[in-house]
């Protein structure tokens, strides 16, 4: 009885382990699990998502009161990777906060020199701050963007 009990102890808790790294790896969805885990933690983990994910965790984030930019650093610290995802995503974005949120994303160290050298990318950047509507939103989208410019 008691090698049954340690048996179904065992297989339990390996199962609850495998389902708290599979949430912890997904992140999607609500990223509840992401959400609950230290500060620490979740900067060491958002580094083994794939590059889109980073980018959502990073939005949901930054949509949090209050926000949570925390993870800019580490997401711009893929460098010219992530460049061309949160371009995209610029485009794609209905809301200032998001859009203001990709801009601060991109004038962070890791992305803000290939940002300024590429005359494609600063056009787009201009064109979306110039298109936003809420003052707050566009007053935080220009100082990423004087801070691209300003970028060496």
């Amino acid at each position: 009885m008691a090698a049954n009990h340690r048996s179904l102890l065992f297989v339990t808790g390996f199962s609850l382990a495998l389902c708290f790294c599979t949430q912890t790896r997904a992140g999607s969805g609500n990223g509840k699990v992401f959400w609950s885990l230290p500060v620490r933690e979740r900067l060491k983990v958002i580094r083994t998502y794939k590059l889109e994910e980073q980018l959502n965790l990073y939005l949901q984030g930054m949509r949090r009161e209050p926000p949570d930019s925390g993870l800019a650093d580490v997401v711009a610290g893929n460098g010219r990777e992530i460049i061309p995802l949160a371009l995209q995503r610029l485009d794609r974005e209905y809301t200032d906060l998001d859009r203001s949120s990709l801009l601060y994303l991109l004038s962070q160290a890791g992305t803000c020199y290939e940002v300024r050298k590429d005359a494609t990318s600063l056009t787009a950047i201009k064109n979306a701050v110039a298109s936003m509507k809420t003052p707050a939103g566009k007053d935080e989208a220009e100082e990423s963007l004087k801070k691209i410019e300003s970028c060496r």
